[in-house]
């Protein structure tokens, strides 16, 4: 259900840095914003690509990154996604140092209706687990 994608740019990620921040992001998604972690995934990509703040290009150590987790509408309060936003921020930190650039930390809500999972929408699936 919930997907979380980390794209690091500039960010000398390891495979212990990457395994941290999967772990990381997944228990965010569990607390503060209930998701099940056996439904979560997170997905993290350290890419070179060539990225500008204020039309200069971040050179050397300066890194920057978005990260996006995308959620059924209306699954969570402002105040979870705030401070799953709060948080998500503060863990990046931590692994990187303050980064060059605007950090951005997106909760995208996806409606039920176009959201799927198991070849189901999310809305069929809140039906089907209802009880009778």
């Amino acid at each position: 259900m919930p997907f979380v994608q980390l794209k690091l740019f500039g960010a000398r990620a390891t495979d212990a840095d990457v395994a941290a921040l999967q772990k990381g992001l997944t228990g965010l998604m569990a607390s503060p914003m209930r998701k099940k972690p056996e439904l979560t995934v997170v997905s993290v990509e350290a890419s070179r690509a060539r990225v500008s703040r204020a039309g200069a290009e971040l050179a050397g150590s300066e890194w920057t990154a978005q990260l996006k987790a995308f959620v059924t509408a209306g699954t969570n309060t402002q105040d979870e996604k705030a401070a799953f936003q709060a948080a998500a921020h503060a863990l990046l930190v931590e692994q990187f140092g303050e980064p060059s650039a605007p950090l951005y930390v997106i909760v995208q809500e996806v409606a039920g209706t176009d959201w799927g999972y198991g070849g189901l929408p999310q809305a069929a699936r809140a039906k089907t687990a209802l009880p009778a």
